[in-house]
């Protein structure tokens, strides 16, 4: 089901990909949303483009006209992410550009049928989106742990974890995120293949 690219086939949760930003750059709720804000604009073109490329271009091809047009949405998406966050930006830059070429914008335009520029569209919108639900829970979580603020607001005054934003921090949630929703998935399964009496 399409559903299932925002959370049981979740781009970072379950295949892996784009770890680099989610761990070391998503310490805040604000750089979550930077980071989800450009890779919305990266990710949904470049799959369109992957879906219209299939039968005109070489496969071997392909690869780098993704990361072409994803370097030129790059140029447009920092422009409006600066007018949207303003100097905030400036924070994960680095981030931000490796994200043009990242697995998440790549592997995930390389596609082995067309689609439909609709359903390309869709599914290109749903990656996106359970990268970017992913990109602000563990910002959320890892601000508040850390500092005990959500977006400068703080919430927690005795609470400070400060591991919690390093990159380690980042992988100990991703893992947990993960090993959660993989449970969650499998008591789903269960319960939809009318196993309940089995729990």
């Amino acid at each position: 089901m399409r559903h299932n690219l925002i959370l049981f086939n979740n781009p970072v949760l379950i295949q892996g990909l784009a770890l680099t930003p989610v761990v070391a750059a998503a310490v805040s709720l604000r750089v979550a949303c930077i980071l989800s804000f450009v890779a919305i604009v990266l990710i949904v073109p470049t799959r369109v483009a992957g879906d219209l490329l299939i039968g005109h271009v070489a496969k071997n091809l392909r690869p780098m006209i993704y990361a072409l047009i994803s370097s030129l949405c790059f140029i447009p998406a920092l422009m409006l992410a600066e007018l949207l966050f303003g100097q905030a930006v400036r924070g994960p830059e680095n981030y931000l550009v490796l994200l043009v070429t990242d697995g998440i914008v790549l592997s995930r335009s390389e596609i082995p049928a067309r689609e439909g520029i609709g359903k390309a569209l869709g599914n290109g919108i749903l990656t996106a989106l359970g990268f970017s639900m992913v990109l602000c829970l563990v910002g959320t979580i890892r601000e508040l742990l850390s500092i005990g603020k959500i977006w400068g607001v703080t919430l927690l005054e005795n609470i400070h974890i400060p591991i919690t934003s390093t990159i380690f921090g980042g992988l100990l949630i991703i893992a947990l995120l993960s090993a959660l929703l993989q449970w969650v998935g499998a008591l789903y399964k269960r319960l939809v293949s009318g196993g309940v009496r089995d729990l």
